[in-house]
């Protein structure tokens, strides 16, 4: 009987313990509350309409609430990119893998989406490649505003082209080792992008680079918005074989 006892006891102690790391684990201030928003996405990411943001206006943890402010007009570029390389949103429900994408849109020559994905000890690495141009046939209406010049007002005006994407082309896709996807994390580490702000200020640009780095995991989402390129990109482009525009 007290054999029996002793047995019970220990059973409800370890039953103890593991509610309790349940529960330290859901008061992490790390966690990613998911919106799991079915007017954003379907379960598996993809986008219900192609206007849809790729990024959330806030980021709600389980203990605090992030707002994203800022410039926010990079995002819409980076969202059509996305959309035509039919990349899912990560943001909005947890896809369940560990993977890190950035969105790289230069000025001059052709934007590219570079996917690191990790399924346990299975790496993959794939590098898209969207065809972005201007569409002459159709023009918004012709703008006219009014700017100073040396005391006297001069009417301007202003004809905005249509920027358009081709579907994206897959120019590499390949199992990479391990040692790939915690070289790339330790870059990002050394960089402290989890603790930065999303959105990051923007000046004169030298090399006219924009780009997004983000990361979904479990229990995290987010990203860092940078002008110029961000940390990892050149290390992902060797392995992949390619040349940054």
């Amino acid at each position: 009987m007290t054999a029996k006892i002793k047995f019970i006891e220990i059973v409800f102690g370890l039953l103890g313990l593991l509610l309790l790391f349940e529960g330290c684990h859901k008061s992490s201030k790390y966690d990613y509350v998911y919106p799991n928003d079915p007017k954003i996405s379907d379960i598996h990411g993809w986008p219900h309409d192609s206007t849809l943001l790729y990024f959330p206006g806030k980021i709600h943890l389980r203990d605090s609430l992030i707002r994203i402010g800022g410039d926010t007009t990079y995002l819409k570029d980076y969202s059509e990119i996305l959309h035509c390389a039919k990349e899912p949103i990560l943001f909005n429900y947890n896809l369940y893998r560990d993977c890190y994408r950035i969105t790289y849109s230069p000025s001059f020559g052709s934007p590219l989406v570079i996917v690191l994905l990790k399924d346990e000890n299975h790496v993959q690495l794939t590098v898209k490649k969207i065809h972005r141009y201007l569409d002459t046939s159709f023009t918004y209406p012709v703008r006219t505003f009014i700017i100073w010049s040396k005391g006297k007002s001069i009417k301007m005006h202003d004809q905005q082209l249509v920027i358009k994407y081709d579907p994206a082309m897959v120019i590499f896709n390949k199992k990479v080792s391990i040692e790939v996807w915690e070289t790339f994390e330790n870059i990002i580490k050394r960089n402290n992008y989890r603790g930065q702000s999303s959105i990051g200020e923007r000046g004169q640009s030298v090399d006219g680079v924009d780009a997004v780095l983000e990361h979904q995991s479990k229990y995290r989402y987010w990203f860092v918005d940078r002008q110029g390129e961000v940390a990892g990109m050149h290390y992902l482009a060797v392995i992949a074989g390619i040349i940054l525009p």
